[in-house]
């Protein structure tokens, strides 16, 4: 857990044993793991058609 807090910057709050807000937990996480998507897709070379459509880490719509 403490690692996790680390990488989210929320290490006072794990250390200080303090209350997380859940909307701020939600958007340090997709931010972190957007930034992850980001620099790993754009470091291969077969998905270079890839980022032209997609450029956003989100969940697609399905339209019905």
């Amino acid at each position: 857990m403490k690692d996790i807090f680390t990488k989210l910057d929320l290490r006072n709050c794990f250390d200080n044993q303090s209350i997380v807000n859940l909307e701020t937990a939600k958007y340090k996480i997709v931010n972190y793991y957007s930034n992850i998507w980001s620099r790993e897709v754009s470091q291969v070379p077969k998905l270079r058609t890839y980022i032209t459509f997609k450029r956003e880490f989100k969940q697609e719509h399905i339209y019905n």
